[in-house]
């Protein structure tokens, strides 16, 4: 197993979907080809994508730590599945369900893109297998084998075995039934079969009805290797990628991506692939291709209404990569196989992913002893004893996913031992560790991952795993998780409401103050050319002239009675003491509390000759009434007096009673 390569799988049930795209080429134009002997799909194998390690301070998204000093266990939380480059199965499946067309999806998740009709090959060549020693064929009806000059040598029948080999010097091929010789051929020999015949390769797993075979020897290792020969839209049907029964808008999605990785790499590196003899490989290398297994209406009816369809940038077929689960956000292209940014493989929001929880791989949570950690980074080349820790220092890409190492500070995976510490790859780790994939960091689940998906991930990475909130008092009030731009609280009976940005900031001020409005009860809206978030226990209130500040308690109901912002303008500060009582200050008004007399505002002239006096610290003392009408103006009475206004002078006069 190459450390390079993202495994795929083809459709093992109705509850998986598939991985493709590999890093063979690392994205560039100009790679070798370069493939090591494949793998028979399976599912132990499906386990390479998205990692996500935290232990004790799994809360902060930064360090996973045993769970406790003596169990050296450590809890490592991931979302997705597979590579998170380009379209997500899942994903498509969510969106299609909202309604969602195929071309929609596809433009979702390649940006600048168009779904347009291009000519495709006749045929294609279907890498089945490589470095084998031998290639076995069975059937369950007749086929035949003929020599490199297609001169048929023999029939098989059903029930038969068959076995075709190198000869010692690579040079030809000899064929068995059971153990007896019959012929000999250079390469190839081809094997041909009616469509009522289901030939099978037991070494893939798999059966085939459709093209024709292939065998031959790959002459710089002297093994064999059997190609396919396809029609080029029916080696779509054969493609074991998505589970048949998902939406029908997702199984169109799904065969124009196909159609459309297939074309690019034929295009781009031609049928005959120094390893495979081919044009695509049929494993994970580059798409699962099962044959007739996975032949079934809904999935054909799929490829053939979206016949010669595929995902083009600038009038170009695109690499169209895609995998199995996003985990709510894809990646950029230099993050997952490095090389230069690709303008249509952009890390983007992925609403369709979390499928109202119904997607296994959206969130998850694995475990595993300090012991078994240190001897998988030992199998890998890294002896730095038992671990004690494992952090991921930023920078992360777009989505979260932890990136390659950059500098001894940054980037990749941190791991400390008794004996010392390895800098590693996010990929590299993921694949020592055999978990889902490098998203690393925090689950996001439940009501908040359905508003954060409804945020077209607003919010940004999360910094924390969901947690119980807590009063100041220390009672439990909901619940509530930590995201890169602000926080998501679920309050019972009230809704999801995220609160970010100044008011954000100010709550969290206010409660290092020990000023507890409890949780929010409806997300920030727009208000009197402000914003304002409503709590349990007050509201915040923010302008770009005075920023955000809070109001709570009596003043908040004197400020609502009269018109709120609309009336007195935003605040100006958080409330605070006064003397004997407690005061909020407006744009255009104050309102003091006491015990005694409750709320009451003061504003315009009464509000300025008050001020002039030294307000709550005057002779007047606080108010204790709202400002009144008079026959001669208006007035407001206080502790220890009165300030009236003339409306026949406009002034102002006042006097201390005592």
């Amino acid at each position: 197993m190459s450390p390079g390569l993202w495994l795929a799988h083809p459709l093992g049930n109705e509850t998986t979907a598939g991985v493709c795209g590999v890093r063979i080429e690392q994205l560039l134009l100009s790679v070798i080809d370069v493939m090591l002997t494949p793998m028979r799909p399976h599912p132990s194998r499906r386990r390479l994508a998205a990692v996500a390690l935290v232990g004790a301070l799994a809360a902060t998204g930064i360090v996973a730590l045993p769970t406790s000093a003596q169990a050296k266990t450590f809890t490592f939380y991931g979302r997705a599945w597979g590579h998170g480059l380009g379209m997500s199965q899942w994903g498509a499946r969510g969106l299609a369900e909202k309604g969602y067309s195929s071309s929609r999806i596809l433009g979702t998740y390649y940006k600048g893109t168009k779904v347009e009709s291009k000519s495709v090959p006749a045929e294609i060549r279907v890498g089945l297998l490589q470095e084998r020693s031998d290639i076995s064929v069975t059937g369950d009806g007749p086929f035949t084998l003929h020599d490199k000059n297609g001169v048929k040598k023999a029939t098989g029948a059903e029930g038969q075995s068959w076995k075709i080999v190198p000869n010692s010097t690579g040079s030809r091929l000899e064929v068995f039934k059971s153990s007896a010789k019959i012929f000999s051929s250079p390469v190839p020999v081809t094997i041909r079969y009616p469509t009522s015949t289901r030939v099978k390769l037991p070494q893939t797993g798999y059966r085939y009805k459709r093209g024709r075979i292939d065998i031959d020897i790959n002459s710089a290792t002297k093994k064999a290797r059997a190609i396919m020969m396809v029609n080029f839209e029916e080696y779509l049907y054969g493609l074991g990628e998505m589970p048949s029964s998902w939406h029908n808008e997702a199984l169109k999605a799904q065969a124009i991506a196909g159609r459309t990785y297939a074309l690019e790499k034929v295009q781009r590196l031609g049928q005959n692939r120094s390893v495979c003899n081919c044009g695509v490989y049929a494993s994970t290398a580059d798409q699962a291709y099962v044959g007739y297994e996975h032949e079934v209406e809904r999935w054909t009816s799929a490829v053939k209404a979206t016949k010669g369809q595929v995902v083009t940038y600038g009038g170009k077929p695109i690499q169209a990569f895609y995998s199995a689960s996003s985990g709510g956000h894809t990646e950029n292209n230099e993050y997952v196989f490095g090389g230069s940014a690709i303008p249509y493989l952009r890390g983007v929001c992925d609403p369709g992913d979390f499928n109202g929880g119904s997607n296994p791989h959206s969130n998850w949570t694995v475990q595993m002893s300090d012991a078994k950690v240190a001897e998988r980074m030992q199998a890998a080349g890294y002896n730095v004893g038992p671990v004690q820790s494992i952090s991921y220092p930023s920078p992360k890409g777009v989505s979260g996913r932890v990136r390659s190492v950059i500098d001894s500070n940054s980037g990749g995976v941190t791991v400390k031992g008794a004996l010392g510490t390895a800098r590693i790859n996010g990929s590299k780790f993921r694949s020592m560790l055999s978990l889902k994939s490098d998203l690393i960091g925090n689950l996001i689940y439940g009501g908040i991952r359905k508003r954060y998906d409804a945020l077209n991930c607003k919010p940004g990475i999360a910094k924390s795993n969901e947690y119980t909130w807590k009063n100041l008092d220390g009672s439990s009030n909901g619940r509530a998780q930590d995201f890169k731009k602000g926080r998501i609280f679920y309050n019972p009976g009230k809704g999801v409401f995220w609160i970010f940005g100044g008011i954000g900031r100010a709550y969290d001020a206010l409660r290092s103050r020990r000023v507890d409005l409890r949780l929010p009860i409806n997300e920030e809206f727009g208000i009197a050319g402000g914003k304002a978030v409503y709590f349990q226990k007050g509201r915040i209130y923010w302008s770009s002239a005075t920023g955000a500040h809070e109001v709570h308690g009596g003043i908040l109901g004197k400020y609502l009675q009269p018109g709120g912002p609309a009336k007195w303008g935003f605040p100006v500060a958080d409330e605070q003491s006064a003397p004997g009582g407690r005061l909020s200050r407006f744009q255009k008004a104050r309102i003091y509390w006491t015990s005694k007399h409750g709320a009451h505002v003061v504003y315009g002239g009464i509000l300025k000759r008050y001020l002039e006096l030294g307000g709550a610290s005057s002779d007047l003392g606080l108010p204790i009434t709202d400002e009144f009408s008079t026959s001669y103006g208006r007035r407001s009475n206080f502790q220890h007096g009165y300030i009236k206004w003339d409306r026949n002078t406009g002034k102002t006069s006042y006097r201390v009673t005592g």
